[in-house]
């Protein structure tokens, strides 16, 4: 069997982080979710001559973070997915395996989905989101009856999210389909692009496919939240996997600290005076957490990291390499490489790649009705766990004083200015200022009487 692996796919859906980043890089705990996918099919009996990456949208991006797999084939998606799957197949003589890097899955539902005999099959997740959000599938006796594309409620049982095994045959059908979606409620309106799904429904009178569903959660990479939410679930279940401390070589646990939970910690790694750890953890190697830092358990926290006075990182955070948090900051959610908070600040979201957050910057979270924040992208309305976070794109800065109300979004390559309220998106390549007028009065001694 060969591998197919989409890697190709450009969203602005996913802004801020759509830049500088193809979705299938980003990171799921300091790991690129492409780098998973790689793994989960070697463990499953690939090797790197048998798949085939499909590239478009951050191609030398990807080709980058899988420097260490030589052997790997590469496809370019010039004229579309279809054309990039057709020279595929007409180079092949087994069966296919196509995998959606967008999309996060549990090493135990890939396990579950590679032990079923069934030669044509999809993976399925149970419905807990809008299927107008989705492509969708409806399920009888666990064979697929028909594929949809952003049906209403009762068109579908299931959501698919980009994983297939078919026979070489069954593949090369479903490629002699059209573009757009045959497949919708009435008033619907598809967009004329390729689907796999749209072609899988052309083979259904002549092939049985067979429907696996999933047993754990499973994220697709489509929004900024989906990002956060997958990290917050993955890291949560590394950490509730420690048995036991793990302390590296040359690291060491200040006897003032107070650990409530277990530690794993790598080389060359110190806790220091009076550190509060209030559940289990993961810290990386060459990481200093010193003096009266507070972390709240279920965190990962990044190789090169320093964590100290007083900082504090909220549960179910990951914190990425080399970053700089101290003086009373608190962080809670992710944030990726070189990101530096050494002033006191209140950040929840996502911060990008090597962003300054500045002293006094607080992200406001809570609506005063207590209700979802909802985002409207593209026209559409969306909210959900998490849609009430900040979004910092890549290399931006933040001024002193900044309030970002909930929800808002930072695009990539930004400057933000002291004191502004960012109670809107801001885009790619844009700064940011209020316009301020000044009242100048008269003041002196005789206003104080003399």
């Amino acid at each position: 069997m060969i591998a197919i692996i989409e890697c190709s796919e450009h969203s602005s859906k996913t802004f801020p982080y759509d830049f500088h980043w193809q979705k299938a890089c980003l990171p799921i705990v300091d790991k690129p979710n492409i780098v998973r996918v790689l793994n989960q099919l070697f463990d499953n009996g690939f090797s790197e001559e048998n798949i085939y990456i499909v590239l478009g949208h951050r191609k030398d991006q990807v080709k980058a973070t899988l420097k260490k797999f030589p052997k790997l084939n590469y496809v370019e998606r010039s004229n579309g997915l279809k054309c990039s799957y057709e020279s595929i197949a007409n180079v092949i003589d087994s069966d296919v395996l196509l995998y959606n890097a967008g999309s996060v899955i549990t090493d135990n539902d890939i396990q579950k989905f590679f032990s079923s005999k069934e030669k044509n099959k999809v993976f399925t997740i149970e419905k807990t989101d809008s299927s107008t959000n989705h492509i969708g599938v409806n399920v009888v006796q666990g064979l697929v009856e028909n594929f949809y594309g952003h049906p209403r409620e009762h068109y579908v049982t299931n959501i698919v999210p980009g994983l297939y095994q078919l026979e070489l045959e069954t593949f090369k059908m479903a490629l002699n389909s059209d573009l757009g979606f045959e497949k919708n409620n009435s008033g619907a309106m598809p967009p004329q692009t390729f689907f796999i799904e749209n072609g899988l429904n052309g083979t259904l009178l002549e092939k049985k496919i067979y429907a696996i569903e999933n047993d754990k959660e499973v994220f697709q990479l489509n929004f900024p939240w989906d990002l956060l939410n997958a990290n917050e679930y993955y890291v949560s279940e590394l950490c509730g996997n420690i048995d036991g401390d793990i302390i590296g070589e040359n690291s060491s646990i200040d006897p003032s600290a107070r650990i409530n939970g277990n530690v794993q910690i790598g080389n060359n790694t110190v806790v220091g005076k009076n550190v509060a750890i209030n559940g289990s953890v993961i810290i990386g190697d060459n990481v200093l957490i010193d003096n009266g830092a507070i972390l709240e358990g279920n965190n990962y926290i990044g190789d090169g990291t320093y964590i100290k006075d007083y900082a504090k990182i909220g549960d179910h955070t990951v914190i990425g390499k080399d970053n700089k948090i101290g003086h009373n900051a608190e962080m809670k959610g992710v944030t990726m490489k070189g990101v530096s908070a050494i002033h006191y600040s209140e950040i929840f979201g996502i911060v990008g790649t090597y962003v300054d957050i500045a002293a006094a910057c607080v992200a406001g979270i809570l609506r005063f009705n207590d209700t979802e924040q909802p985002q409207k992208i593209e026209g559409k309305i969306y909210s959900g766990k998490n849609t009430n976070a900040v979004f910092l794109g890549d290399f931006t800065r933040t001024g002193i004083g900044n309030i970002f109300l909930p929800g808002c979004k930072v695009g990539a390559n930004c400057a933000v200015s002291p004191g502004l309220i960012v109670n809107e998106n801001i885009e790619h390549h844009k700064i940011a200022f209020q316009e301020q007028s000044i009242v100048k009065k008269y003041w002196g001694p005789e206003k104080y009487g003399w």
